[in-house]
């Protein structure tokens, strides 16, 4: 056998190849089911069983906790913490949350305040002095979410720069920072979503 008389033999074993090849993927295609439909039984075919429908599962997806609003019980011991510790002014004052003394009309008693928080005194810097620490964290919660409720629209930095105004050698944001950062939220997070309990 001559050289080309091989080639040509291997080219037509090639070409009868592709041609049954070509004859089982066009009797696969037509065969193949669709939308309802199973596979019929084909000869000289690896698919001779019914398809069985697969039900497709998606990966879990996993769902994040809610994030849970602050309370203002969170909110004041955050401030109360910014304000000081044992030792400072907002302890030895029994004012957690280191109010000003209370007197819109400049009369130097505490005829302001309501009977429940009496008698309360002013100290030599201007803050409030409480009878008692409880009565002094009962005034502070009051008067924050009296705030809270007055200026819904305000946020955690507004809050903050009002009870804390730069004037009295604050820094506010700084301080918005902080009691932010305990709570779990941001400078910027409206107080009227602080559950107020």
């Amino acid at each position: 056998m001559t050289l080309f008389a091989f080639i040509v033999a291997i080219g037509a074993a090639i070409s009868a190849g592709l041609m049954k090849v070509m004859k089982i993927r066009k009797i696969a295609e037509d065969d193949w089911p669709g939308d309802g439909e199973t596979a019929r039984e084909t000869p000289n075919l690896p698919l001779s069983h019914p398809v069985e429908p697969v039900e497709v599962i998606p990966p879990p997806v996993a769902v994040p906790e809610p994030i849970k609003a602050p309370t203002l019980t969170q909110l004041c011991t955050a401030m109360r913490d910014v304000e000081g510790g044992p030792n400072d002014a907002n302890y030895r004052n029994r004012n957690a949350l280191n109010a000003r003394f209370y007197d819109p009309k400049g009369t130097g008693t505490d005829s302001e305040y309501l009977p429940m928080y009496r008698p309360v005194r002013r100290s030599p810097a201007g803050f409030a002095i409480f009878p008692s620490m409880q009565i002094g964290w009962l005034y502070g919660f009051n008067m924050v979410k009296n705030k809270i409720k007055n200026h819904p629209d305000w946020t955690l930095l507004d809050l903050i720069t009002d009870h804390a105004p730069a004037e009295d050698d604050n820094d506010p944001l700084a301080y918005a920072h902080v009691v932010a950062s305990r709570l779990g939220v941001d400078i910027h997070y409206p107080v009227s979503a602080i559950v107020l309990a």
